[in-house]
Formats: structure tokens, sequence, C-alpha cells
């Protein structure tokens, strides 16, 4: 499913007046200027299109300003709770390597830590998280 499109633009000015003609026609109207001086749109509160300066402030063309985003699925609608969440994970696992890797100073003991630590503990969160897959 298409999440989102932006564009890029050289005059701003006139691609907001353009865009928001165009898409008005098709129901879309605009939800806020973005700080680059373009414009976001939207339909029904979803963020659709976008005429944007380009982020690197160079001239705007097909590649430079253009931006395609895709939701692949509806099964995964993340809060805020699971953002802090998976963080969380990424960082212990981030810990658990550092200190596998980095603090033992025999080879064996670094890999064994890894082999058994690592899948420990995504086997552990996949059972929290009530995924019967692992």
């Amino acid at each position: 499913m298409l999440g989102y499109v932006t564009v890029g633009s050289n005059d701003l000015p006139k691609a907001n007046a353009f865009y928001a003609d165009v898409l008005g026609t098709i129901g879309m109207s605009k939800l806020f200027d973005h700080p680059s001086g373009g414009t976001i749109f939207q339909k029904d509160g979803q963020i659709q299109f976008g005429v944007l300066g380009p982020y690197n402030g160079e001239p705007a063309s097909a590649g430079n300003g253009a931006m395609v985003a895709m939701q692949l699925t509806d099964e995964v609608n993340w809060g805020v709770v699971d953002f802090v969440f998976a963080g969380a994970l990424l960082a212990g696992t981030g810990a658990l390597l550092e200190l596998a890797v980095r603090k033992p100073r025999s080879i064996g003991f670094k890999v064994a830590a890894t082999a058994v630590g690592v899948p420990a503990r995504v086997i552990r969160t996949s059972r929290a998280e009530g995924v019967d897959a692992l």
C-alpha cells in the first residue's frame, strides 16, 4: 500500500499553488506548511503527498526531493510504547554483543556467548510478545 509521495521543486510558491489546485480536484487538502517552504497534503487525515525543497539544499531534480513511502502491512500498528520497547530490545542486544565480544579475552567464550545469548534473547522476546514462530 502506498504511504505517500513527495516531489521536489525549485519554485515552491508556484508548485504549492499548482498542487493545491490539482490535488483539490481529487479531495486532497493542505495539512501543513513544510519547513523547506513546501506543503504537505492530506486526504481523510492521512498524509498523501508533499511538494518540498530538497533536504540537502541542492536544486530539485528527478531524484532530489522525491520520495515514495510504502506501508507494506496493516498488521503492525505500533504505538509509542512499542517503539520504546523495540529500542530497549535493540539496546539490550547491543550491550550483550558488546560484553560478549569485547570484555572476555578467550575467543571460545566470545563465540559461545554470542551463539547462546543472542538466540536466547530472541526466543525469550518472541515468547513474551506471543510469537509462536520461534
